[in-house]
């Protein structure tokens, strides 16, 4: 039998607000990216488009936006958006 592989991952994550700034999503991020580069071909997330700090922190890891999912959020009666992203990892 053939083994099938993904071409795609998917994982929720939300960060941790007293590690902000300690260095430690990056770190955590490298080495998930590192991992999956060997398993899968691509890795999409999803992240609220009005956090600009967890936007930036994903561009600045190659991640590019390729679509926008609207209203997905609605937080203290206000709807967001959410940017999806995706890294090509082959």
């Amino acid at each position: 039998m053939r083994r099938r592989s993904a071409p795609s991952a998917s994982k929720p994550c939300n960060g941790i607000q007293n590690r902000r700034g300690s260095g430690l999503a990056d770190a955590a991020l490298t080495t998930l990216l590192t991992y999956a580069a060997e398993h899968v071909e691509q890795i999409h997330l999803s992240v609220a488009a009005v956090n600009e700090r967890a936007v930036g922190f994903y561009r600045r890891l190659a991640f590019e936006t390729f679509g926008t999912a609207p209203r997905v959020l609605k937080v203290n009666g206000v709807y967001v958006d959410e940017l999806l992203m995706v890294k090509f990892l082959r």
